[in-house]
């Protein structure tokens, strides 16, 4: 008797490992035939240009540009270069935020896309 307890538990068990998987892979189907909502059309604006210091015009590296307002942010290279996209609908005007230790915070406003921006920072004395 012990032996036939034995071999049914085996087997329950095994069937249900099987189902499991069988559900696990019905939901994964189902998950991934079903698309999301679809994407909407959005504008992208890039901003790019070089952060330099006011006077010299010498390139400053890892300075911190964020647009205000908004998660899209970038740190300047260390030739001063620096390149964010922007993705949203409908943006017209964007507000950047510079800084970097020892140099005054530059607080600028740029309407549509511009590529070719530049930024002086003051250094701190």
């Amino acid at each position: 008797m012990k032996k036939f307890n034995l071999k049914m538990n085996n087997n329950i068990s095994a069937a249900g490992i099987g189902a499991i998987g069988v559900i696990a892979a019905a939901l994964i189907t189902i998950y991934c035939s079903n698309p999301k909502e679809p994407v909407k059309e959005t504008n992208r604006i890039i901003i790019a240009g070089v952060v330099t210091e006011d006077g010299s015009n010498n390139p400053i590296g890892e300075a911190h540009i964020d647009i205000v307002g908004r998660n899209e942010s970038a740190i300047s290279q260390d030739n001063g270069n620096f390149r964010i996209a922007i993705v949203g609908e409908d943006v017209k005007v964007v507000r950047l935020r510079v800084s970097k230790k020892h140099y005054k915070i530059v607080d600028l406003s740029f309407y549509m896309s511009d590529e070719n921006v530049q930024i002086p920072m003051v250094r701190v004395k």
